[in-house]
């Protein structure tokens, strides 16, 4: 009785440590995010006196300007934009450039920005579909997998094929060439003795009702 429950608690175990690994690692390049826009928000802040000597900053002034440039970089604002708003219409006096561009970073805040996620195309050639979020090369799911049929409709007689039986019995007798079924004689392969696909039955016998509904409806 001791044994379930060992196993029950080490899948627990096993959870917690999953779940606080992924937290680390999104932790982690949240942390690599931010780094990124105040290494970038000081390059813009120390690039100010290129466009207005006046703007010149010191190291302190700039490791306290660097949050508020920040917030604006993660806001979705550019470089070009960030520079524009600080520096054009400035008064024809600059006392303190710190203070004013204090004010303008607060005063000026644009709005956060809608972010657009992107979908690198797949690497089969002529596929033109989209792989999953994150993922930038190799093959999506449809050409790595192919093709799946669950069922075929004759549009003539209404006769619906069940394209998933057909494929479990080719299965079981190229698995199964002299030995027969799991529980039957040799060579007695029966669809009823191997696993079926869940639901694909469900899914014919609703077809079917729906094209009988239609053909009542049309007078066929």
């Amino acid at each position: 009785m001791a044994a379930p429950d060992a196993g029950v608690e080490a899948a627990a175990v096993a959870g917690v440590g999953g779940a606080g690994e992924q937290s680390a690692s999104g932790a982690a390049a949240a942390d690599t995010a931010q780094a990124a826009r105040e290494a970038e928000a000081a390059r813009i802040l120390w690039r100010l006196e290129v466009v207005d000597p006046r703007l010149r900053l010191g190291e302190r002034q700039v490791r306290e300007l660097v949050p508020a440039v920040s917030r604006w970089l993660g806001r979705g604002a550019t470089a070009v934009e960030i520079t524009d708003a600080l520096t054009q219409g400035l008064p024809p006096r600059v006392h303190s450039a710190r203070h004013i561009l204090a004010d303008r970073l607060e005063r000026k805040l644009p709005a956060p920005r809608r972010r657009w996620k992107s979908y690198a195309e797949c690497g089969s050639p002529g596929c033109g579909g989209l792989l999953p979020e994150g993922q930038e090369t190799g093959v999506c799911t449809g050409c790595a997998v192919g093709p799946v049929e669950y069922f075929a409709v004759d549009c003539a007689t209404g006769v619906v094929t069940d394209r998933v039986m057909e494929r479990v019995a080719d299965h079981a007798v190229d698995a199964v060439p002299s030995g027969g079924a799991p529980g039957g004689s040799p060579g007695d392969v029966t669809r009823e003795s191997w696993p079926v696909v869940p639901d694909a039955a469900g899914r014919v016998a609703e077809l079917r009702a729906l094209l009988r509904g239609a053909a009542v409806r049309s007078g066929v």
